[in-house]
């Protein structure tokens, strides 16, 4: 989702993807759409359920400089957290009714793409 790379791309230095990219070069993010929940709110019948992959750095570079690398992503707060940038305009510029990051994952090692790397995962539930 193409509103959705533009809020990721308000964070120095991520490189943000509207769909998991081709190549990945670190550190980067991109939404996957998972899934959609039926009559979630009494204002919205549906919520869709987003993936926001994070790639801190490749696995080569080893887990304590990838577990360091990952926490400022994986956030509540601060200047690289997704979860403040994503929630700054929670309309993603008039494109939904509303949004809101609901958990991050586990910091861990994901394969994507042929690579190898370290980061995480957060729930974004989007109402349209």
């Amino acid at each position: 989702m193409a509103a959705i790379k533009v809020s990721l791309a308000t964070i120095s230095g991520l490189h943000a993807h509207a769909e998991q990219p081709d190549q990945i070069n670190c550190p980067a993010a991109w939404p996957a759409l998972v899934g959609v929940a039926f009559d979630e709110t009494f204002d919205s019948d549906e919520a869709m359920r987003f993936e926001i992959n994070v790639a801190a750095t490749s696995a080569a570079n080893g887990l304590a400089k990838g577990y360091a690398l990952s926490y400022p992503y994986m956030s509540g707060s601060g200047t690289k957290s997704i979860k403040t940038a994503l929630e700054l305009d929670p309309t993603l510029g008039g494109v939904v009714e509303a949004l809101v990051v609901s958990e991050a994952a586990a910091i861990g090692l994901y394969e994507t793409a042929g690579l190898t790397y370290i980061g995480g995962k957060l729930t974004l539930l989007v109402y349209p």
